[in-house]
């Protein structure tokens, strides 16, 4: 099953984290795609939400 997602903001700037955030139907986060490594995990790599708390991030590819 694939999630359903409202909307994708790009979060940051150029020389700041550079991140994909997409939001649920009820406005709320679902998934952040960070661009640079950070907490030992690779660029890129997704954090899942669940509720309000974040996860610890896995490898991703955004190619699919």
């Amino acid at each position: 099953m694939y999630a359903s997602f409202s909307a994708t903001t790009f979060i940051g700037t150029i020389g700041m984290k550079q991140q994909w955030r997409m939001f649920g139907a009820d406005g709320t986060p679902v998934v952040d795609i960070d661009f640079d490594g950070h907490h030992g995990q690779p660029n890129p790599h997704a954090h899942n939400w669940d509720g309000l708390v974040r996860d610890h991030g896995w490898p991703v590819s955004i190619v699919p």
